[in-house]
């Protein structure tokens, strides 16, 4: 794999024609946003300027066993967010279930002016409120896990980024970013078709 520097390299300059070797030829050029993908008789080259990673970077085509666009993002997030939701919804339906069954209310006694059943009305009293307080944490924890759930999800949406793979024979898949929203199927269908030829 080969890269050329491009720190001061403008759109102009970076067309496909400036990397040829001598005798090389552009068997088709994709758009990019502000680069572009081609593929040459001789390598596949990626052009991304305004990518987080390498702005050029070529592939010699004997080696490339292929290409494919991923989209992904914060893969932790990822792994947390069905949790959160079922940790919020366990708890919502825990609070639901404890407001429904009544429990707190069943353990309400009045004393009226017995002496004997006064010290009793006083557990089961201290008991209501705790089953009441367990009843509003199980709503607010709920309610907590499931907003932060949200702003997980919201997090993973805004971290997810296009990503060129390119399969290298010996090194694997080789991932370069790209700028969002800069390529479609039809892109990708002709850049494996230009590389089929061989």
């Amino acid at each position: 794999m080969s890269t050329a520097p491009s720190s001061d390299v403008d759109a102009t300059s970076a067309s496909p024609e400036r990397w040829l070797y001598a005798g090389e030829d552009v068997l088709v050029t994709e758009p990019v946003k502000t680069g572009w993908v081609a593929v040459t008789t001789h390598r596949l080259l990626v052009y991304t300027p305004d990518s987080d990673g390498r702005a050029f970077v070529s592939y010699d085509r004997p080696n490339v066993g292929g290409v494919r666009f991923d989209s992904s993002g914060n893969e932790r997030s990822l792994a947390v967010l069905p949790r959160l939701f079922v940790y919020g919804l366990v708890s919502l339906g825990g609070g639901v279930a404890f407001s429904r069954a009544g429990l707190a209310d069943l353990l309400a006694v009045d004393a009226g002016d017995s002496l004997a059943v006064v010290g009793m009305a006083g557990l089961f009293d201290t008991l209501r409120v705790g089953l009441q307080l367990l009843e509003l944490a199980l709503f607010g924890v709920g309610a907590l896990t499931l907003l932060c759930a949200v702003a997980v999800a919201l997090f993973y949406a805004h971290s997810r980024t296009t990503t060129l793979v390119v399969d290298v024979v010996g090194d694997g898949a080789i991932r370069q970013p790209l700028p969002d929203g800069t390529v479609d199927d039809v892109s990708l269908e002709r850049v494996r078709s230009a590389l089929a030829q061989r």
